[in-house]
């Protein structure tokens, strides 16, 4: 693969401080303002900016960034959780809406956050499917991109989405994926982080 067709895509989860309860471990993947502005700044200077921020979780503090994406140029992609939409520290319908204002793009990351390897088939359509079309009537339009919750796939998840009508599914497999891959890897944003260890 020729390296000016490889992307490399930033996973992001929560900006600043948060607001809602978190899971265990997820404080790590929460970097304060300064360290994303910091971010920004340096890929608002790269080519091919339309994906290389992805946001998993629809927490409150997306909207913030998305703001500051947009005075840069930079849009991004957003995945819901819909059973969360509205709750204390996320996202709620008219934060969506503007999200879509801002230039960015919705897309799922499920309905509430379970590793989609221990869930049986009908659990899984609820996750995927029913939650789409949940996701679609707040949004006004179709959803046909998606984030794994945790990155836990297994040959039965992996062959359900590949079955799918999803245009675009992201992992949380670290690397770079050739431009206009199906399945996308990430590369995960944390606290230990700093902007010498992302170039």
């Amino acid at each position: 693969m020729a390296q000016s067709d490889a992307r490399s895509i930033l996973m992001f989860h929560g900006i600043g401080t948060p607001l809602g309860e978190m899971e265990d471990g997820e404080e790590n993947y929460w970097i304060d303002w300064e360290m994303f502005d910091s971010v920004v700044e340096y890929c608002a200077k790269l080519p091919a900016q339309a994906d290389r921020f992805t946001f998993d979780d629809g927490n409150l503090s997306d909207v913030e960034a998305a703001r500051r994406m947009r005075r840069h140029g930079i849009g991004g992609y957003f995945f819901v959780l819909v059973g969360r939409i509205g709750k204390p520290g996320y996202l709620d319908a008219d934060n969506i809406q503007e999200l879509m204002s801002l230039g960015m793009e919705i897309g799922l990351h499920g309905r509430d956050h379970r590793d989609w390897r221990k869930v049986d088939d009908a659990t899984l359509a609820s996750e995927i499917d029913l939650a789409a079309e949940e996701l679609e009537a707040i949004c006004g339009r179709r959803i046909d991109t998606l984030s794994i919750p945790f990155g836990a796939y297994d040959k039965r998840v992996w062959s359900y989405l590949e079955r799918s009508k999803l245009n675009r599914i992201y992992t949380s497999d670290r690397g770079v994926s050739p431009e206009g891959s199906r399945f996308v890897r990430r590369n995960s944003v944390t606290k230990w982080q700093s902007l010498s260890d992302l170039r």
